[in-house]
């Protein structure tokens, strides 16, 4: 069973759909958002009294624009905010898979301020090993994130046959994981599955007691069937 590769009839065409999409122009349009004078007198309002001293603010691209605001105001609540370069994106931005910007002052923080909505950025950041809360602009509220899943790993380690998702996308084609991770499930029967336009329905038409997936992190974040692979590193 160890070496049966599960994938789609049309495993060949998702190969070249792969190669070509790889070579293909893509343009990004930025949006910055505007928030409404009775959000901004919200935002001026807020309690950041459960936030340590020293504090790195990051935001997503559509906020940048109050990031200056933002540290204004934890300064003047006697906090030390710092706010990182990225070479590959704006000052202070993170993206789903690009946290990079927050390596440089990493050594100098006791969290992250994510300014954004919902949860999903703060998967890659929580690898920083730092904590983590979110400032969600619109409703000036603020909440701790905590990326623990103890119910789908207790359904991990309990489960006889693994699903390992792989997706074709451009920067979440990770095929060279999903075979190392098959190996280190050597006491599992684990399976390949190749994909690109996710459709959590589908994976009903296979008996998978637990699944893995290797691609974007938010994929997993909604899911009741999904758990990253991320969550599972020094446990296996």
């Amino acid at each position: 069973m160890q070496e049966m590769l599960r994938i789609s009839k049309h495993s060949k065409n998702a190969f070249a759909f792969f190669e070509f999409y790889q070579k293909m122009n893509i343009l990004f349009i930025e949006a910055r958002k505007r928030l409404s004078a009775e959000q901004l007198e919200k935002l001026e309002n807020s309690d950041f009294s459960m936030l340590p001293e020293k504090i790195g603010l990051v935001s997503t691209v559509q906020y940048l624009g109050i990031l200056k605001k933002i540290q204004t105001l934890l300064e003047a609540k006697g906090k030390k905010v710092f706010i990182a370069k990225s070479k590959n994106l704006h000052k202070g931005q993170v993206i789903g898979c690009d946290t990079s910007s927050a390596e440089g002052i990493l050594k100098h923080i006791d969290c992250f301020l994510l300014v954004g909505n919902g949860a999903f950025h703060s998967i890659h950041l929580s690898k920083r090993g730092k904590q983590i809360f979110i400032l969600q602009p619109e409703t000036a509220s603020i909440i701790k994130y905590s990326g623990k899943n103890e119910k789908m790993l207790s359904k991990f380690f309990a489960s006889e046959n693994v699903g390992i998702l792989v997706c074709t996308k451009p920067g979440q084609f990770s095929l060279n994981l999903a075979l190392h991770l098959r190996k280190m499930l050597k006491n599992k029967n684990s399976f390949l599955f190749l994909f690109d336009a996710f459709n959590e329905s589908e994976l009903e038409n296979f008996k998978m007691d637990s699944w893995i997936n290797t691609a974007c992190p938010g994929i997993a974040l909604d899911s009741k069937l999904l758990i990253n692979y991320s969550e599972l590193k020094g446990k296996i």
